[in-house]
């Protein structure tokens, strides 16, 4: 990939250009003997990638003129159907969520030295799907869909996670690939039940308590949600209903639609995300294979900036720290889009999707 407008080779990854870079097919690229990349300069990012067919997390990095490469330690084996990652606020850890083997696997970062290192798995509920990290890397929370409930986890100095006394605590029904947490509190998607539930966090020991005004109904089946980086706003993806539900997040944790919420979307969004301003969000319709870019308005009411093409079936999408890059993964064809985000946060694709291989489901970028 490259920048519009730019001469730096954005996406080095040795192995997907001797693969035939820019070809599209789940087969062109396995990630079997991929390439490690140099050792990041100072300033770079780490992108991460889990494959669910594979069964590995792809690690890449950006430095900071914006070029792409593999990371030192380029795949990492995960458990099984791997679906969802996190990266902690202090950038030391990340967690991957193993759908069909039921746990969470933690991981640490050097990101001086750009290795990452299993730290081994714990037990989750049935099928977890999204994982969050609260700001103050204290706890990770995971959302069941097969369970209906949320598991809370304290994390260690080393960055291992145990079990919080008390969990998992009730959910909805099957929540989905959304949680978010804020300093005090924890928000959960339930597609099943078309709400989300929302919960006071123990300061001291990271327990749960679901608020009495808990849940919140959203549009038709919300698959995720997302929350601006001040914590002012939440958004819902609504996949059968073709729509998206914003709410403003009170003092007490509950929430307020916003005026004019619902907002329209593509056919099926199941995905999205806010830039790093918290002043754009970008929705993923996966039947229609594009991403849509919005305005937040002060009030948190979205309108429609422009329709971008991704590669087939895109899922997981995150913004990198610098906000510059959205990047999407395509389930559907093994491939990662990448745009480049413009100030009035319109989007310039960088190039012919990068082949991954196998299915990847999410993206996680440190911060």
């Amino acid at each position: 990939m490259k920048a519009a407008g730019s001469g730096a080779l954005f996406l080095v990854l040795l192995g997907a250009v001797l693969a035939g870079f820019g070809a599209v097919g789940c087969g062109a690229y396995g990630n079997n003997g991929v390439a490690p990349g140099p050792t990041p300069v100072a300033g770079s990012e780490f992108v991460f990638i889990p494959d669910a067919v594979n069964n590995i997390l792809n690690v890449l990095v950006i430095s900071p003129d914006g070029t792409f490469n593999n990371g030192p330690v380029p795949i990492i084996g995960t458990g099984t159907a791997p679906v969802w990652a996190a990266v902690d606020p202090t950038n030391h850890y990340v967690y991957v969520t193993n759908f069909t083997s039921n746990t969470v696997t933690a991981y640490s970062l050097n990101t001086t030295s750009g290795s990452v290192s299993s730290l081994g798995s714990i037990a989750a509920g049935t099928n977890p799907g999204a994982v969050a990290v609260d700001p103050s890397s204290k706890f990770a929370y995971v959302a069941n869909d097969g369970s209906n409930n949320v598991s809370a986890y304290t994390i260690g100095a080393s960055g291992a996670l145990t079990a919080v006394a008390g969990s998992p605590f009730p959910a909805g029904t099957t929540p989905q690939q959304g949680v978010a947490a804020t300093s005090g509190f924890v928000y959960v998607n339930n597609q099943g039940s078309s709400n989300v539930s929302a919960y006071s966090i123990n300061a001291g020991t990271g327990a749960l308590t679901a608020l009495g005004s808990s849940p919140f109904a959203t549009g038709a089946g919300p698959e995720s949600l997302a929350m601006d980086p001040a914590g002012k706003f939440l958004f819902t993806a609504n996949m059968n209903s073709n729509n998206v539900s914003a709410f403003t997040v009170n003092g007490d944790g509950s929430l307020t639609p916003v005026p004019g919420s619902p907002f329209a979307a593509g056919n099926s969004p199941q995905y999205l995300v806010t830039d790093r301003t918290g002043a754009h969000l970008y929705v993923v319709n996966v039947n229609d294979n594009t991403v849509e870019a919005y305005n937040i308005a002060a009030n948190g009411a979205l309108s429609v900036l422009n329709l971008y093409a991704t590669g087939f079936g895109p899922e997981g999408l995150a913004v990198d720290a610098a906000n510059r890059f959205l990047l999407v993964a395509n389930c559907g064809d093994g491939t990662l889009s990448g745009f480049s985000i413009n100030g009035d946060g319109t989007l310039t694709s960088l190039g012919p999707n990068l082949i991954l291989g196998g299915c990847p489901q999410a993206v996680a970028t440190s911060h």
